[in-house]
């Protein structure tokens, strides 16, 4: 469980995309179909279920974080440029609804489209940071290299 709820050490590529995000999307089809197929079933008593899904989604959230920090620390970044990211699409989300209700629905729709297309940038870059670059090889602040945890001192022959 530390894997997915402590920020602490680093992650590594390979275990970023095949412990995390694979698990992640999985999840989160089994969540939206099972939560869907319930609010279905039930009708108009089917808004309650928003009500369950809350839990899962604050430990999908706090799971992304942790694990996001972990693939910054394996490059030698601070945890905190999770937060940073978090923020840039935050504002960006204000800055598009902010155009669409205060400009109107001309101008504020090309505000829109432009805010769309720089979330989709700062969405790129965060998935290249992650889960494209290499870590830093050897140990560093943050712990040791999750390719090698001993740091290349394992016998050859033990």
């Amino acid at each position: 469980m530390d894997f997915y709820f402590s920020a602490k050490g680093r992650v590594s590529r390979k275990d970023y995309w095949l412990r995390f995000v694979l698990p992640l999307i999985g999840v989160y089809i089994l969540v939206v179909a099972v939560l869907a197929g319930l609010a279905v079933a039930l009708g108009d008593a089917g808004a309650i279920i928003g009500l369950l899904a809350i839990p899962i989604y604050i430990a999908i959230v706090w799971a992304s974080v942790c694990v996001a920090a972990k693939r910054f620390h394996d490059r030698n970044w601070s945890g905190w440029w999770v937060l940073y990211f978090m923020l840039i699409s935050f504002a960006i989300v204000a800055v598009q609804y902010a155009g669409i209700f205060l400009l109107g629905e001309t101008l504020g729709g090309i505000i829109a489209l432009i805010t769309g297309l720089a979330s989709i940038g700062v969405a790129i870059w965060q998935l290249v940071l992650l889960g494209f670059l290499p870590g830093d090889k050897g140990p560093n602040q943050y712990g040791p290299d999750p390719l090698d945890p001993n740091g290349g001192t394992a016998e050859t022959f033990a």
